[in-house]
């Protein structure tokens, strides 16, 4: 199985997994990171759609959760939301807000894929994150 490279976004806000580590070290360090864009590799966790919030969890176990109430925000991420499965790896594209008082990341999600796809022969580019 060929590893394959996570995108850098386009301009010196972007960061990609390699460079800021895992969503703990983004937590930790939430005065350097936040209103960056990142992405990530990452697994659902969960989906509330009570709540309207979605939350994803990386390999240390470390969550990072996106409120998606925004009408904007259900219908940009529709399309996405058809197929989601908990457990799933996705790649994540994000933007860091804050960090809760449980430790838990806070952000604006832009975009999520199955990272599936990205093995596929022929598989559609994720687009990149403005």
């Amino acid at each position: 199985m060929a590893i394959l490279p996570l995108l850098l976004l386009v301009g010196s806000a972007g960061i990609s997994q390699e460079e800021a580590g895992g969503l703990r070290e983004i937590a930790a360090g939430i005065d350097r990171y936040r209103n960056t864009n990142v992405t990530m590799r990452l697994k659902l966790k969960l989906h509330d759609s009570v709540f309207e919030k979605i939350v994803f969890y990386d390999a240390k176990n470390h969550d990072i959760e996106f409120d998606i109430s925004r009408r904007e925000d259900r219908k940009r991420l529709a399309g996405q939301m058809r197929d989601i499965h908990e457990g799933m790896v996705y790649r994540v594209v994000f933007t860091v807000r804050d960090v809760s008082p449980l430790g838990v990341l806070l952000g604006d999600l832009l975009e999520f894929r199955p990272l599936l796809l990205d093995l596929l022969p022929g598989g559609a580019k994720m687009k990149k994150a403005e």
